[in-house]
C-alpha cells in the first residue's frame, strides 16, 4: 500500500484525533487541561509507536520527551519540537464557530490550536506513524520535544533542553521546529531557520512633569524625536543597515541567486527588505 492509500483509509481516525486534541483547552493557567493534554499525547504515541515517553517536570508546564528508536546500527538522531499549549480563545462572541470543536468550514478546519500547533504537531506525529507502518522501521532515531509553554515564551525550555543536553539529547544532529504554515500561494514551507527575539522596554522623559503641547510643542523636547535621535545613531533607516561596530562580524553575504530566489516569493502586503 502507498502512501496516499494508507492516509485515506486512516484519515477519519486522523481528524478524530485532532479533535479531541483541540477540544483540550491547554491554556497555561489552566492547569487540569494543561495535564489532560499531556496524558493524551503521550497515551497517543504509546498507541502508535514502540517508544519511550518521559514527562519532564519544569515550573510551569510539563515537557513531553518521546524516543522513537531506529532499526538497528542506525548512527544519525534527529528532533521534532513542538508545543501543545494554545492561546486563549478570547471574546468567544467573535468566533463564528465555537474555538475549541474542530469544525469544518469552505474546505478548513477550524479550532484553537488547530494551525498553531496541534494540527501539525499531529501531522508529524501521523506522518511517522504512517511511515513507520510502511517502512517497517526509521533509518534513523527520532526524538520529539512537545512543550507547554511556547504561547508564554517558552519560559523553561532553555533550561530543560541544557539539563537534557548531555544525555537525551546528546546524540542530536538536526532539529526540525514543527510550527510552521502554507505560504500565501498555499504550498508547503521548509524553513531553515529561525530568527531569534529580543524585546525591552525603554522610558524616556525629557520633563519632571507633563506639560500641554498646545502651550509648550516646539519649545520642549519632544521624546519621540530624542528616541529617533538615538535609534538614528544605531541604525541607517535609508540603508535598512545597523551602525553598530562589528555587528555584521561573520555574517555571510546574502548571494545573488538566493536574492533571486527571496524575490519570487509570493507578493505580500508588506515591503520586504534585504539587506
Amino acid at each position: 500500500m502507498d502512501n496516499e492509500l494508507f492516509i485515506q483509509k486512516h484519515q477519519a481516525y486522523f481528524l478524530q484525533t485532532l479533535e479531541k486534541l483541540v477540544s483540550i483547552q491547554s491554556i497555561c493557567k489552566n492547569q487540569a487541561q494543561i495535564d489532560q493534554a499531556v496524558d493524551f499525547i503521550c497515551q497517543l504515541c504509546k498507541n502508535l509507536f514502540p517508544c519511550q515517553i518521559k514527562i519532564i517536570k519544569t515550573k510551569g508546564s510539563p515537557v513531553i520527551l518521546g524516543e522513537l528508536n531506529a532499526k538497528a546500527n542506525a548512527k544519525k538522531s534527529i528532533l521534532f519540537y513542538g508545543h501543545y499549549d494554545v492561546m486563549p480563545a478570547e471574546d468567544v462572541k467573535n468566533w463564528k464557530t465555537d474555538p475549541f470543536k474542530l469544525t469544518l468550514r469552505n474546505g478548513r478546519l477550524y479550532g484553537r490550536g488547530a494551525g498553531d500547533n496541534k494540527g501539525q504537531l499531529l501531522g508529524v506525529i501521523f506522518g511517522l506513524y504512517v511511515y513507520q507502518q510502511l517502512h517497517h522501521g526509521f533509518p534513523c532515531n527520532i526524538k520529539l520535544l512537545i512543550e507547554g509553554e511556547e504561547e508564554k515564551g517558552s519560559l523553561h525550555l532553555q533550561s530543560t533542553v541544557h539539563d537534557l543536553s548531555a544525555a537525551e539529547l546528546k546524540e542530536i544532529q538536526t532539529v526540525f521546529v514543527i510550527d510552521g504554515s502554507f505560504n500565501f500561494a498555499g504550498q508547503h514551507v521548509l524553513r531553515l531557520g529561525n530568527r531569534g527575539l529580543l524585546g525591552f522596554e525603554i522610558t524616556l522623559t525629557t520633563n519632571k512633569t507633563d506639560a500641554h503641547s498646545g502651550n509648550y510643542g516646539n519649545i520642549l523636547a519632544n521624546p519621540v524625536l530624542e528616541f529617533y535621535k538615538i535609534l538614528s545613531k544605531i541604525y541607517n533607516f535609508a540603508e535598512n543597515k545597523v551602525k553598530i561596530p562589528y555587528f555584521y562580524d561573520g555574517i555571510r553575504r546574502v548571494t545573488q541567486d538566493e536574492e533571486n530566489i527571496l524575490h519570487k516569493l509570493p507578493a505580500v502586503s508588506f515591503k520586504r527588505i534585504i539587506n
